[in-house]
């Protein structure tokens, strides 16, 4: 049997790498989605609270399922599955994105002043903490909405109050099966958890 002289074989090689590097630039780029700061022009501002003495701390991190730790945007299949959407990605992780946006909706419905994350400023008397779990955040099979699961305690900085404790499973509708409409559904999800949550700071 002949065998391939080293020419040949470095030419095959060379081949093979460009047809390999021709399939890589083929794939479509990732399109980035980032939650924006604003209120959802969908969602309508909940009645002014009653003023509160202090403020209420939002603790960092706020907890979620290890899936959102992920850039991807998931989508469940049915039963337990969940499938990314293939080429889209948040350009900001949700660990970080999450608190942000909702230390800024719960400022805008109970006084910037309020509320604050992580730490008060000196001279701010602290209320008490709002420790906040995720518990899912992620689109419908149908992708007509997203749903969002949370649970959450306010605890007395001086423990003379028991913790409170809430839940909240919410249902934030979407204006079409498309990525981007679905990125508007997450927003506007964390806007009603918002609302829900300064509904219950006591």
């Amino acid at each position: 049997m002949t065998r391939p002289t080293p020419a040949f074989s470095a030419l095959s090689a060379l081949l093979l790498s460009a047809w390999l590097a021709g399939c890589a630039s083929s794939a479509p780029p990732p399109r980035f989605y980032r939650l924006p700061l604003d209120t959802p022009t969908a969602a309508t501002l909940a009645p002014a609270a009653t003023p509160r003495p202090g403020a209420w701390l939002l603790q960092l991190p706020v907890r979620m399922p290890e899936y959102l730790e992920r850039d991807a945007l998931w989508l469940p299949t049915g039963g337990s599955d969940l499938t990314p959407l293939p080429d889209q990605r948040w350009a900001e992780p949700l660990r970080e994105a999450v608190p942000r946006l909702l230390r800024h909706d719960l400022a805008q419905l109970l006084g910037n002043d309020k509320v604050w994350s992580g730490s008060a400023p000196t001279g701010v008397a602290v209320a008490g903490t709002l420790k906040l779990e995720l518990l899912a955040l992620e689109a419908t099979p149908e992708r007509n909405g997203v749903r969002l699961s949370a649970r959450w305690s306010l605890v007395d900085p001086l423990n003379k109050q028991p913790p409170q404790v809430g839940q909240a499973d919410l249902l934030a509708p979407s204006a079409g099966p498309a990525p981007g409409q679905l990125v508007d559904a997450h927003r506007l999800a964390l806007w009603q958890l918002a609302q829900q949550l300064a509904r219950g700071l006591p």
